[in-house]
């Protein structure tokens, strides 16, 4: 999904959100310009939903990848009730705000990888680690 505007992907109940290229995301210029997240936690409950094997790519200023707890007319969801595991977050401004951005998702679930050098299996088996551009969570 490519220049998509305001949100990503939207997340209802157990689904799964899986094998996705989200990229630059554009401003809803409605009711005032707009922009929650690349994957939009809409409606609970969620336990058992998948988010993995994602890449999240924003090529502009800072947006959250995630957008939780929205509307409270229903059930909130959150993404520390789904497996949100093996996926890739960038911001080509600030790569380092996709860090700050997993390092606040870990704290927040213990589901969670907690070790920046973990073995994936698509980039073959190698690790990645601090340095890489791009993070897996």
């Amino acid at each position: 999904m490519y220049r998509s505007v305001a949100g990503g992907i939207t997340l209802k109940h157990v689904n799964k959100v899986e094998n996705n290229i989200v990229a630059g995301l554009i401003e809803s210029r409605g009711s005032g310009p707009q922009l929650y997240g690349y994957i939009l936690f809409r409606r609970g409950p969620i336990q058992g939903a998948s988010v993995q094997r994602n890449i999240l790519f924003h090529d502009g200023g800072k947006v959250p990848f995630y957008d939780e707890a929205r509307i409270k007319l229903w059930p909130v969801a959150y993404a520390r009730d789904a497996n949100t595991d093996r996926n890739l977050y960038y911001y080509t401004a600030d790569p380092a705000a996709a860090q700050d951005f997993l390092e606040a998702k870990r704290k927040k679930a213990s589901t969670n990888r907690a070790s920046p050098r973990i073995p994936c299996s698509s980039t073959g088996g190698r690790e990645t680690s601090r340095s890489s551009r791009a993070r897996l969570s």
